[in-house]
């Protein structure tokens, strides 16, 4: 863990999970980020909405 000082109000999920050290953001990990695709089977044409959680400005 870092010695970052965070101010939990203003500070997004990623900025307090990175000053805890976490690397990777996805739960689960990439396999499961990859399984779940498969499983909602993508299609051509088809538009996927993307939801994360942070700022447009971090």
């Amino acid at each position: 863990m870092t010695n970052t000082t965070l101010n939990f109000q203003t500070s997004s999920g990623y900025q307090v999970l990175a000053a805890a050290g976490k690397k990777y953001l996805r739960p689960g990990g990439r396999r499961a980020t990859e399984k779940l695709c498969q499983w909602a089977n993508f299609q051509p044409g088809e538009t996927v909405l993307k939801l994360f959680q942070g700022s447009l400005h971090d």
